[in-house]
């Protein structure tokens, strides 16, 4: 059933986003978050637009370097594609959205959770910020909304799932309830609100524009 945005951010008050740890400084320094698609362009390297990535790929932009992260969990020999997409159309429709985990203060919903025990190893930064914040800085972008982890394929009852162009809509048109919602989007770059804060390595969540001025230290594993 469709919602409001202020029903969404009443049910789920905070969103949380994974990225890996080497790009925190440049997200310090801008508080942008960018598509893949988008950092793909800027490095140059178009063969990763609709590859799947079966391991972290580092980008080189503007003299720094950007990682994104693998997505092994894409299983596609799991998903029955519909509106004649092809494999390269979903990943590269993926790549066009930057994603986020709704949650509580206390962390993301179980999928989200489930996401960040499988990249423990390898020491994500997670980043937790209000939903009325990130909804307000982003005014001019319409949020979208996902009933699945779409970048995590598997089978129902032994059947691929279907996903298609319909994978992503905006509250007026979700055909769920706001409690079914699994992930928030956005089809473009976010800007970060002031009150975006990372969970640093002694379990405190420390606001963003503190790591600008530190250096980011508090994060190293």
């Amino acid at each position: 059933m469709p919602f409001t945005l202020s029903q969404f951010t009443h049910f789920r008050p905070y969103l949380y986003h994974v990225t890996e740890r080497s790009n925190l400084r440049r997200l310090a320094r801008s508080h942008v978050m960018e598509p893949a698609a988008e950092l793909i362009r800027r490095s140059g390297r178009h063969e990763w637009l609709q590859r799947r990535r079966t391991g972290a790929v580092p980008l080189e932009i503007d003299g720094e370097t950007v990682v994104l992260k693998d997505q092994q969990p894409l299983i596609l020999a799991n998903v029955a594609l519909t509106g004649g997409w092809t494999a390269e159309d979903f990943v590269g429709y993926l790549n066009q959205h930057v994603f986020f985990w709704p949650g509580t203060a206390t962390g993301p919903l179980k999928q989200g959770a489930r996401l960040l025990g499988r990249y423990e190893q390898t020491g994500p930064v997670v980043l937790r910020m209000r939903t009325e914040d990130i909804f307000a800085a982003n005014s001019h972008h319409a949020p979208l909304f996902s009933p699945f982890n779409s970048g995590a394929l598997r089978k129902q009852n032994g059947l691929p799932v279907a996903r298609g162009p319909d994978l992503f809509a905006p509250a007026h048109r979700f055909p769920r309830t706001a409690g079914n919602v699994v992930e928030v989007t956005f089809r473009s770059a976010v800007h970060l609100p002031g009150t975006t804060c990372v969970a640093t390595s002694n379990g405190i969540w420390t606001p963003l524009n503190e790591l600008q001025i530190e250096g980011a230290a508090a994060l190293k594993g």
